[in-house]
């Protein structure tokens, strides 16, 4: 079920000056949230906590020449998972068959509950004559992600089971790193850009060039102990990543026939690739959900996976207080060069027809 509200206003402050806000409500339920083949207490729901997009713009035209704009954004999508019908009662566990793939007992894997956030700031200013057109300006953007997890009440793990000729029996649990309190933060996200274009008679030139830094870091975290986990706890990581990367753009239009009807047209550019709220970071925090498959052998026959009934560690979790994972220190920001030409003929008043080519690498 998804519900969703929307409102715009608009103030003209004055003959020059205007201010515009936009927000969009959202409200989305997922009662069963479940592979097939499961059953019903073996479903998940999924409830927004706050979940919206929402922007303020300013423009102002300070002369005949003269245009300046400054505006906020911000996307939340908060959100938790729970269980259809909660139970924390001993052996109220989710349960899975390797064999079947069916699922009871309660949902499989951890519930958890997230915060990504995201904030932009954006400011241009622009000057217009006749013949000449320069624009510059920039964005920032800042926001974090925080998410906690946790499964079946303290139980951390959920219990696996294999079907041979009909008959369903114990094998292996698989155990959790729970409960997990994580958190990556963008320390800026900033682009500063500056545009101009040039006419010369029946060709325009339009140079640009665009300056992007983008920092994360995981801030120091700490989550308590689980069944599988002492208390953890690691330090702050600066500079995942902290790239400085400069992207050229250049375009050329010209009128052939000094008409205004046929234009040639070409572009070439650089562009970064964007990075998200939980990008770059969350791959390299230690605070990382971890699992490890670990035999069950049911002694007593109660179909309750109780620490004496279950086997050696085969994949040890990082309780250390260091990050076991760190990205190569040479590695550089992704981004693409896009080529393009083309062509644009009017034929007649309302209609034209084009041709292009365009390239990316």
């Amino acid at each position: 079920v998804i519900k969703s509200g929307a409102v715009r206003l608009t103030f003209q402050v004055s003959r020059t000056h205007k201010v515009s806000g936009y927000l969009d409500r959202i409200v989305k339920f997922r009662g069963h949230e479940c592979p097939p083949l499961s059953s019903e207490e073996a479903c998940g729901i999924r409830s927004p906590k706050r979940y919206f997009t929402a922007q303020l713009k300013y423009t102002g035209t300070i002369s005949n020449h003269l245009l300046v704009e400054g505006g906020w954004s911000e996307n939340d999508e908060t959100y938790s998972t729970q269980e259809a019908q909660p139970s924390f009662r001993p052996g109220h566990v989710g349960r899975l068959d390797r064999n079947t793939t069916e699922r009871w007992g309660a949902p499989i894997g951890p519930y958890y509950f997230r915060v990504p956030d995201r904030h932009t700031f954006t400011g241009t200013l622009a000057y217009v004559t006749g013949s000449h057109a320069l624009k510059g300006g920039m964005q920032l953007g800042k926001g974090g992600n925080f998410h906690q997890r946790q499964i079946n009440g303290g139980m951390d793990l959920y219990q696996e089971y294999r079907t041979v000729n009909g008959v369903r029996s114990p094998a292996s649990v698989m155990v959790y790193n729970t409960p997990q309190w994580a958190e990556e933060k963008i320390k800026y996200d900033l682009g500063i850009f500056v545009q101009d274009t040039w006419t010369f008679k029946q060709l325009s030139l339009s140079p640009g060039i665009r300056f992007e830094a983008f920092n994360t870091y995981v801030p120091a975290q700490a989550s308590p102990a689980g069944r599988f986990v002492p208390a953890r706890q690691f330090d702050r990581i600066d500079n995942l990543p902290n790239w400085r990367d400069v992207a050229p753009r250049f375009g050329a239009v010209y009128d052939l026939f000094d008409d205004g009807k046929t234009a040639l047209k070409m572009h070439v550019g650089k562009y970064m690739r964007a990075f998200s709220t939980v990008g770059f970071a969350a791959v390299y925090n230690p605070m990382v959900i971890q699992t490890d498959r670990r035999t069950w052998t049911d002694r007593n026959g109660d179909d309750i996976a109780q620490d004496s009934e279950i086997g050696a560690v085969n994949t040890p979790f990082n309780i250390s207080g260091k990050s076991n994972r760190v990205p190569d220190p040479d590695i550089k920001r992704p981004y693409q060069w896009e080529y393009s030409a083309g062509v644009q003929r009017e034929l007649f008043t309302g209609v034209s027809v084009s041709a292009g080519w365009v390239r990316r690498d």
